[in-house]
């Protein structure tokens, strides 16, 4: 399946479930005559006050004249929770979204001073910072004393990758919720493939990815996650058995900075933190409540 194939499906599947789950008789819908049906397209562009053809084209998935506001009235008679607005902006536009628009990558693997300085101040918190494509380009101390198997020394097979490394041996040790955060990884994957087209490094790790037999059978379904999942429980060699949020920031060359934060608020590490950390709007980001900045 091609990134354009899963855009399309994915935003089939994405509207489907929400006009399917609508309550006719919610405040605010007042479908006529739906009162004991499932809503039909015709519905759903009647309360938005779009064409029935527009939107015929948009749940299918197809490619439609964007135009932002038609969109938000979709939305919002859908009952689109605003934390997958984004999201929802960026299946119905793919690589062309203007809410996420797509980073030029940098070519070159290089980590500048202060991203490494970021990633030490960010200790005793497991922190890395990856590509585009989620290869491993940097890592602080901590990182290694936890997850051995994400140490960044280039291979002959070149870095090791975050989401790649989730359906491995040492991340079923780890997470309690291994199912769930497998799931969330597949998501992940399909929505950089998405945004980036036939970046061939994005090309590589989905074909990694799709080798995994847990990885292939939930890309083919092409589900979305219903809601984030803020919390996870580790097994940790140096912290033992806790509960984690991730604080996730994406640069403007597509880079990502990924940090491991204890839940509890009274953990002393959390001070290591500065600035506020808004949540990105695509369900899949900001986990913890703050957000450090990856300086140039």
């Amino acid at each position: 399946m091609d990134h354009e194939a899963l855009r399309r499906a994915l935003l089939h599947r994405m509207l489907i479930g929400y006009r399917t789950r609508l309550v006719p008789a919610a405040p605010g819908l007042g479908f006529a005559g739906a009162a004991n049906r499932v809503p039909r397209q015709e519905d759903v562009a009647g309360q938005a006050r779009v064409s029935l053809r527009w939107y015929g084209h948009l749940e299918r998935g197809d490619r439609v004249a964007f135009d932002p506001h038609r969109l938000a009235r979709v939305a919002d008679t859908l009952r689109v929770p605003h934390r997958e607005r984004g999201l929802l902006h960026l299946l119905a536009t793919g690589p062309d979204s203007t809410v996420f628009p797509r980073p030029v990558p940098r070519p070159d693997p290089d980590v500048s001073h202060d991203d490494r300085e970021t990633l030490c101040r960010l200790s005793p918190n497991p922190a890395i910072l990856t590509d585009h494509a989620w290869n491993v380009l940097a890592a602080n101390d901590m990182v290694f004393a936890c997850f051995p198997a994400l140490h960044h020394r280039r291979t002959p097979a070149g870095p090791p990758n975050v989401l790649d490394w989730i359906f491995g041996d040492e991340a079923a040790a780890t997470f309690a919720d291994i199912d769930a955060v497998r799931c969330d990884a597949v998501t992940t994957a399909q929505l950089t493939y998405v945004r980036y087209g036939d970046d061939p490094t994005v090309a590589a790790l989905v074909r990694t990815l799709l080798a995994h037999p847990a990885a292939a059978t939930r890309w083919h379904q092409c589900v979305l996650p219903s809601s984030p999942r803020p919390r996870h429980h580790v097994r940790l060699r140096v912290f033992g058995t806790c509960e984690v949020v991730f604080l996730h920031h994406e640069d403007t060359d597509g880079r990502h900075l990924l940090a491991m934060l204890p839940a509890v608020e009274s953990r002393p590490c959390r001070a290591a933190i500065r600035g506020p950390g808004p949540d990105d709007g695509r369900g899949h980001g900001h986990a913890g409540s703050a957000e450090p900045k990856v300086r140039r």
